[in-house]
């Protein structure tokens, strides 16, 4: 099949920390002809706006679809940061993410969904009293929802009527679903809102959502809070 490569998106901003614009191009491939949104071979490309100079980067494990671009300061530090999020496409809904500084040119990965993924481990146990205990291990945190509310036959195959368990269950945190810039401290720079479903039986049954909030430094991206957004009622603890 025949693929061709095309500019996604560009912008025009100071990425590289000399005052002067710079044109940052996302690029990616697409089969021709073909009414698709996925891509793949994502790359970014940053023009120096000062030297002429260019700095490509492949975005390694970030083909999907609707790819975009937000170019913002995350750093702290006056200069843009380039955030590029793409849909895997799958049953979760979930997201790839990189966060890039292009400081003096040099490329440097501040956030990625990959290295997030690997240390935002969760456990969630159903308790007897139609209760969902979630653990959190980074950071340590424990939260608890109230599903009384959902569905009899869903809560039926799990529990007995006396709201006793039938037997012990497990649910699930999953991947990011989704990041969202935000200025909650009006500090001057943006921070990363990540958020994360709590799977119930299945992919579907969503029993609430866990965010995470980052802000940057030069370094990367620095843990600020978590706090857990519920289906129904529910408290943490």
């Amino acid at each position: 099949m025949v693929k061709s490569r095309v500019v996604i998106q560009q912008q025009l901003a100071d990425v590289t920390g000399d005052h002067v614009p710079d044109q940052v191009q996302l690029i990616g491939q697409k089969p021709m002809n073909y009414d698709s949104l996925f891509y793949e071979q994502l790359q970014l490309m940053v023009s120096d706006g000062k030297t002429g100079k260019t700095k490509t980067i492949n975005l390694d494990r970030m083909d999907g679809y609707e790819p975009i671009m937000f170019i913002g300061d995350f750093s702290g530090n006056g200069v843009s940061d380039v955030l590029v999020t793409s849909d895997s496409g799958g049953s979760g809904g979930y997201i790839n993410v990189v966060m890039y500084s292009f400081l003096k040119l040099e490329p440097k990965v501040l956030f990625d969904s990959e290295s997030f993924n690997a240390i935002s481990t969760f456990r969630v146990d159903y308790r007897d009293h139609y209760r969902v205990e979630v653990r959190s291990e980074h950071p340590i945190r424990t939260y608890w929802l109230d599903i009384h509310t959902q569905d009899p036959a869903l809560l039926a195959k799990v529990y007995q009527k006396d709201g006793m368990l039938i037997q012990p269950f497990q649910g699930s945190v999953g991947g990011i679903n989704g990041v969202s810039p935000v200025n909650f401290y009006r500090k001057g720079a943006w921070e990363l809102l990540v958020t994360q479903k709590v799977i119930g039986q299945f992919n579907a049954d969503d029993l609430g959502d866990v965010f995470t909030l980052f802000s940057g430094t030069e370094q990367g991206m620095e843990f600020l809070q978590q706090f857990l957004g519920f289906i129904g009622s529910g408290e943490r603890k």
